[in-house]
């Protein structure tokens, strides 16, 4: 068993180590989905604040200076994919965090948070994380109707998969 750290910028809190667990435990997601939500609760991803000097350090969506609580809940497109979701997230109600989504996290995934929708959430960070840099790298706008039908079709194909090995 591996001690992860209580201080720092490694640092994770108990809650936010549950989740964590809950993901690696879960049969359901595909290893994509499970490498990316660790590296987003641990704060690894590679962000305009974090690891890379390339990247400008403001949003390519609306202009604001980045962070992941920024990315994935507060700027436009996740504010209306978070809205327009089944069920609907009010993202102006969350906590506003400067470095990571762990306390975000522990607000819209408690434990007793059933496993579609907590798999339905992992996904939509994921799609969210692709339109983010689509927009950034590939001059691709997504619309949040089309990151919903991403999502959707990505838990059919799963389901699918998982169905035909049991």
């Amino acid at each position: 068993m591996i001690q992860l750290p209580q201080q720092g910028s490694r640092s994770i809190n108990p809650q936010a180590n549950q989740i964590l667990q809950r993901v690696w435990k879960t049969k359901e997601l595909p290893p994509l989905i499970k490498t990316f939500a660790r590296r987003l609760i641990r704060r690894t991803l590679a962000t305009t604040k974090r690891y890379s000097t390339n990247i400008d350090k403001y949003c390519a969506a609306c202009g604001a200076v980045e962070n992941d609580a920024r990315l994935f809940f507060h700027c436009n497109l996740p504010c209306a994919v978070w809205f327009s979701s089944n069920p609907p997230l009010r993202t102006n109600n969350l906590p506003q965090e400067d470095d990571g989504v762990q306390l975000i996290l522990q607000t819209i995934i408690p434990s007793s948070t059933t496993n579609p929708v907590f798999h339905k959430i992992l996904i939509t960070l994921w799609y969210l994380w692709k339109a983010i840099n689509d927009t950034r790298f590939h001059r691709r706008n997504w619309n949040p109707w089309q990151l919903h039908h991403a999502v959707a079709a990505l838990i059919t194909t799963n389901d699918q998969g998982i169905a035909a090995t049991s």
